[in-house]
């Protein structure tokens, strides 16, 4: 298991979400355009630790922005709340719990906690967003 395949596990998880399918970048895969299609998932690399206590893991930090709309469009915050539920088709943590190994990319992976709303400024945009972390763990 490499960092990278628990970045496109993320992303292939994230991507049972109807709304967003396609509309994601895996760490590996991020570009300085702006995104056409809303909403849209970026997916980086944070933090990663290195042999966990009492085991030779690592544990690696991943943010889920999802991005839903120009700033000034406020209605795309209607969309934002089904993101954030703990079930649903919309729910980041109903698809990451659904399968928290990833499809095989990780041991264990959690989401751990939701921004709630926000804005991402991004190639040179500002965007309504939420954001999430997500832990994911190799032994």
């Amino acid at each position: 298991m490499t960092i990278e395949a628990m970045g496109t596990g993320l992303k292939t998880r994230l991507a049972t979400i109807a709304q967003l399918g396609s509309n994601i970048w895996a760490p590996n895969e991020i570009e300085a355009k702006a995104p056409s299609v809303f909403p849209f998932a970026i997916i980086l690399q944070g933090a990663v630790t290195y042999h966990n206590t009492f085991a030779n893991a690592i544990i690696v930090q991943f943010r889920a922005i999802i991005l839903f709309g120009l700033a000034h469009q406020p209605s795309s915050l209607n969309r934002l709340i089904d993101y954030t539920e703990r079930s649903g088709g919309q729910s980041v943590y109903a698809a990451i719990d659904a399968d928290k190994t990833l499809g095989g990319a990780a041991d264990f992976a959690v989401v751990n906690s939701n921004t709630g709303t926000g804005s991402t400024f991004y190639a040179g945009q500002n965007y309504l967003s939420t954001e999430f972390a997500i832990e994911c763990q190799e032994a």
